[in-house]
């Protein structure tokens, strides 16, 4: 038996036959080089004999720690040099083990059909499954984390901002269906420093349009809502609802915005059924279509100027018009005063300031009673026929001489143009209310809600004369036919 090494020498050995015998010898094997075992199945002589056998049993070629003899157990964990054992190394081929127990545990490639492990530490894991109850980024702070409940994003302060879990998806912060100058949705709590919404952008012209929700500053009520179109030079069409408070209704409204101002006209409409067509500039407010045009209501319908004349306008140009002038309010109308009859009835202003007309056909009356010119004949003859200056008009004309005096340079409005100076003030012909009150002649008077003179019936008095003219013709004739006779 023969034990050689490369660079480190060799041995022989020969058994004497006397029974069981132990060799072992010390090989100093250099870098890169071997060791063999070499055994000849030879008597000690070298002669050959077929009928010869020989035992070989605990057969071992081992190593040494210095000058000492590694035995069997007698390495372990802590024995072993950090970085000793590694797959560049080309002591560890390959391992094929049940259960690895260690600290740590480090390769270029592990393959496992399990890996059970209280912390596993990689710059990558590749796996067709990774089966485990947490799937974290980091212990605590900025993370994100999934397990079989769901999936989590936490900030650095610890706080969920992002969650998918039991059917639902809760996200904190804007969220972007496309990148900034594409077409994309927004959806942002940051629109505004009081709301949110969403914002729709078509394009990548900028240009957007938007749904908001108002918090509750600005003059907005909590849970208001705002539709906006694309804006152009800051000018854009807008749905706005304000939410209802304990103390106001909700309103809605419909219109045209520039720069946060509402401009033109608008549509408001509030929860306690007032519907109304507003403008917000000089320019006209018009109710147009095609075809007719109906307003209707429970209650009644307003059309509200806040200065100068509301007006019904025809496209041939005819209108009616309500409004207030220098003098207080008034209803006015060149059309009515354009439109002229040989004969119809004539307008009545009663009293609660309703118009109507005068009728006087007998389907209209009933009671029909003579009424004798004896009891009103002599008050009725003594009304005196008298002139004056109307008061109102005086007064315009003293306004617009003290404007003239104040701006004497200035131009005069359309308004100051209907008033007429003092010294060409025109005088009214016709009788006295008060007159015919103080004769008892209450039957021609016009009377005000309080009871108060305010207006002379002129129509009735020629009616009135009627029987009195015909009681001086009777006598005439009575008179004439005595003489006659």
């Amino acid at each position: 038996m023969q034990l050689e090494g490369l660079g480190g020498g060799s041995a022989r050995w020969w058994p004497d036959g006397s029974g069981w015998q132990t060799f072992d010898y010390a090989l100093n094997i250099e870098e890169g080089g071997y060791t063999r075992l070499t055994v000849f199945a030879n008597y000690s002589d070298g002669a050959s004999n077929d009928d010869g056998y020989q035992w070989f049993s605990n057969v071992s070629l081992r190593s040494k720690a210095g000058a000492t003899l590694i035995q069997d157990g007698a390495i372990t964990t802590g024995k072993i040099a950090v970085g000793a054992i590694t797959a560049e190394s080309g002591i560890i081929g390959s391992l094929d083990a049940g259960v690895i127990t260690t600290g740590e545990l480090r390769g270029e490639l592990i393959r496992a059909e399990s890996i059970a492990a209280a912390a596993l530490a990689a710059d990558a894991i590749d796996g067709k499954t990774i089966t485990g109850a947490i799937v974290r980024t980091a212990s605590a702070g900025a993370r994100v984390e999934m397990n079989n409940n769901g999936l989590w994003q936490y900030n650095r302060f610890g706080q969920v901002m992002t969650e998918m879990a039991d059917g639902m998806f809760t996200a904190v912060g804007d969220f972007q269906t496309g990148l900034d100058g594409e077409r994309r949705v927004v959806m942002s709590n940051k629109q505004f420093s009081n709301a949110v919404g969403l914002r729709f952008y078509p394009d990548s012209s900028g240009k957007e349009a938007g749904i908001t929700s108002m918090s509750g500053s600005g003059g907005w009520t909590p849970g208001s809502i705002t539709v906006t179109s694309a804006s152009t030079g800051g000018i854009h069409q807008e749905f706005s609802q304000k939410a209802p408070t304990s103390s106001e209704y909700g309103l809605t409204r419909i219109g045209t915005l520039e720069d946060g101002s509402w401009i033109g006209g608008y549509l408001e409409l509030s929860e306690n059924g007032d519907a109304r067509l507003r403008s917000r500039s000089s320019s006209d407010l018009e109710l147009w279509s095609s075809g007719d045009v109906d307003i209707d209501s429970d209650s009644s319908v307003s059309v509200m100027a806040r200065d100068g004349t509301a007006r019904l306008r025809h496209s041939d140009g005819s209108w009616f018009g309500v409004g207030v002038d220098g003098s207080g309010t008034k209803v006015e109308s060149a059309t009515i005063n354009n439109r002229t009859y040989s004969g119809q009835s004539e307008v009545v202003i009663t009293s609660n300031s309703i118009l109507g007309r005068r009728t006087s056909a007998r389907k209209y009356k009933l009671d029909e009673q003579l009424v004798s010119p004896d009891d009103y004949d002599d008050a009725l003859l003594s009304i005196e026929h008298k002139s004056w200056i109307d008061k109102s008009e005086y007064e315009d004309s003293q306004k617009l001489a003290e404007y003239r005096e104040q701006r004497p340079y200035a131009p005069i409005s359309q308004r100051q143009a209907e008033y007429v100076d003092e010294a060409d003030l025109p005088r009214h012909f016709g009788a006295v209310a008060d007159d015919f009150d103080a004769a008892g002649l209450s039957q021609f008077v016009i009377y005000d809600d309080y009871g108060q003179v305010d207006g002379l019936q002129y129509s009735l008095i020629g009616v009135a004369l009627i029987p009195i003219v015909r009681g001086l013709r009777d006598r005439i004739e009575s008179l004439e036919a005595q003489l006659s006779a």
